[in-house]
C-alpha cells in the first residue's frame, strides 16, 4: 500500500486524489486522465514562458524598458506562434512518412527491375553469346551499375 502511495506521489498526484483512489471513491484512470490534462496545461504554460524568455533575451532590454502593452502583445503572439509550431510539426511528420513511403516504393521497384534484368541477361548470355562476349558485357554491366550507384550517392549527398 505504501509503495502505491509513493508511486502516485512521484507522479505528483495530490494527496486528496490518492485518498479518493484508495477509498475507491474515484477510479485510478479517471484521476490519471485529470492529472494528464493538468500536466498538458502546465506544459503549454511552460512553453509559452520559454518562448517569452527567448524573445526578451533577444531584445536585450532592462526591466524599466518593458511596458505592459508590449508584454501583452508578445504573450498573445506567442500563443499563435505555438499553435502554428504544433501544426507545422504535424505536417512535418506526415511529410516524413510520405517521403519514407516513396523511398520504399523506389527501392522495391529498383530491386525488382534489377532481378528481371539479371534474369534476362543470364538467359541471353547462355543462349546467344560466346565466352569472351559474356565477359565483355559483364564488365560493361558492372561499370553501368557502379556509375548509377555513384550518381545516386552524389545526388543524395547534395
Amino acid at each position: 500500500m505504501l509503495n502505491r502511495i509513493k508511486m502516485l506521489r512521484m507522479l505528483d498526484i495530490p494527496v486528496s486524489d490518492i485518498r479518493k483512489i484508495l477509498y475507491e471513491k474515484e477510479a485510478l484512470t479517471s484521476v490519471l486522465n485529470t492529472h494528464l490534462l493538468k500536466i498538458k496545461e502546465e506544459e503549454n504554460r511552460l512553453r509559452q514562458n520559454y518562448f517569452l524568455c527567448e524573445e526578451l533575451i533577444k531584445m536585450d532590454m532592462s526591466v524599466t524598458d518593458l511596458s505592459e502593452e508590449m508584454l501583452d502583445k508578445m504573450i498573445s503572439g506567442k500563443e499563435e506562434y505555438i499553435y502554428q509550431l504544433e501544426r507545422i510539426k504535424g505536417q512535418d511528420r506526415i511529410q516524413k512518412i510520405f517521403d519514407i513511403s516513396k523511398l520504399i516504393v523506389c527501392i522495391v521497384g529498383g530491386v525488382i527491375a534489377v532481378i528481371m534484368c539479371v534474369q534476362l541477361y543470364l538467359e541471353l548470355c547462355n543462349t546467344y553469346m560466346s565466352a569472351s562476349f559474356k565477359v565483355i558485357t559483364f564488365v560493361l554491366g558492372l561499370i553501368l551499375v557502379v556509375s548509377i550507384l555513384r550518381i545516386i550517392v552524389c545526388n543524395e549527398t547534395k
